[in-house]
Formats: C-alpha cells, sequence, structure tokens
C-alpha cells in the first residue's frame, strides 16, 4: 500500500484525502521511518490532481495523526514531508505560492525567514496581483517575521502597506486592521531613538 501512496496511484492519493485509515497508518510509519525524505513526484501529482490546495493536504494529514496514532509522528512531520514534496515538485506560480505562504504560516523548515518571505510577496504581487484579497495578509505576515527577525524598516512598511490596502478591502476585518496598527507602532517605536 505504501508503494501505491509513493508512486501516487490515484486511488491510495484519494484514500489519503478521505481519511483511510490502512493509507494513513502506512504513511505515517512510512515519514516516521524517514523523517528526512520528502514526498515524491509521483505522489505529489496525485494529490494535487485530486485536491489543487496543498493546505488542504495538511488539514487532511492533521486529522489523520489525531484520528490514527503512530509513536513519535507528528502533524507537523507529515506536513514537512508533504511540503517539502510540493515545493520540489509543483511547478505553477500559484502553487509555488501557495507552498511558501503555508511554510511561512506555520513556519516550517525555514532557513531564512527574512529571504523566503521577501520572495513569497515578490511571488504574491507576480501572481496574485496586489488587488487580491489575501495579499494584506501576507504582507501582514511578512511583517511579523520582519519584526521577529529585528528589521524593523521592513516590518514597518509592510505593516503600514498591508493597513492601508486592508482599508480598501471591503469587508476587511477591524482586528485585522488593527493588527497591522500595531506592527507599524511597535517597528515606529523600535527605529526611532
Amino acid at each position: 500500500m505504501i508503494d501505491d501512496i509513493l508512486s501516487g496511484e490515484p486511488r491510495a492519493a484519494q484514500a489519503l484525502l478521505s481519511l483511510d485509515a490502512r493509507h494513513w497508518e502506512e504513511l505515517l510509519q512510512h515519514v516516521g521511518a524517514h523523517p528526512k525524505q520528502a514526498a515524491p513526484a509521483a505522489c505529489v501529482a496525485a494529490l494535487y490532481e485530486q485536491e489543487w490546495q496543498p493546505g488542504r493536504w495538511l488539514e487532511v494529514a492533521e486529522e489523520a495523526c489525531h484520528a490514527y496514532r503512530v509513536a513519535g509522528v507528528e502533524a507537523g512531520d507529515v506536513g514537512v514531508w508533504l511540503l517539502r514534496g510540493a515545493a520540489e515538485h509543483l511547478d505553477s506560480p500559484a502553487a509555488r505560492l501557495e507552498v511558501a505562504v503555508l511554510r511561512l504560516e506555520r513556519r516550517l523548515e525555514l532557513t531564512d525567514p527574512m529571504g523566503e518571505g521577501l520572495a513569497a510577496v515578490a511571488l504574491a504581487r507576480a501572481t496574485w496581483g496586489e488587488g487580491a484579497a489575501r495579499f494584506p495578509r501576507l504582507l501582514l505576515l511578512f511583517a511579523e517575521l520582519a519584526s521577529a527577525a529585528g528589521a524593523d524598516d521592513e516590518a514597518f512598511a509592510a505593516a503600514l502597506e498591508a493597513e492601508q490596502r486592508l482599508r480598501k478591502l471591503e469587508g476587511a476585518s477591524p482586528a485585522v486592521i488593527e493588527r497591522a496598527r500595531r506592527l507599524q507602532e511597535a517597528a515606529r517605536a523600535r527605529l526611532v531613538p
């Protein structure tokens, strides 16, 4: 059964997405035995054919890890395995952006959070366009990463742009706008001596 999963058998991908116990138990054991590997290209392609949002893969993996316990394997381990494979094998800009945002949101295997955040913002500008409703949230995420890295200039600029864009969006959450404002104020306070 694990061979079917790894080789991208469509029925195996569907079984994973449907939370089939036998498939998930085998995959969890595999990921536990091979923690540094990534999902192979065929597996990623089969999952993407069934469900084009890698974020949904992570939701299913979390449900499976709660439902089918395998010693030493956590939902994050499976998420990293899936996202490593997706990052290596998905080639559309939209899919690559989805994976980049998921990695940033979940702080999964970030070797250079600032660089990866800047790359995701640039890719989002090119892929989604600056008017996309998701763009200000990505800017906020980048502002948080920049703030944590002590890059207050970048944190302030990203939070300011996020707030401006959120104010233009119909139905934008006042709590999210306030979060952007607070990030700006914190960054400004650290910039001004």
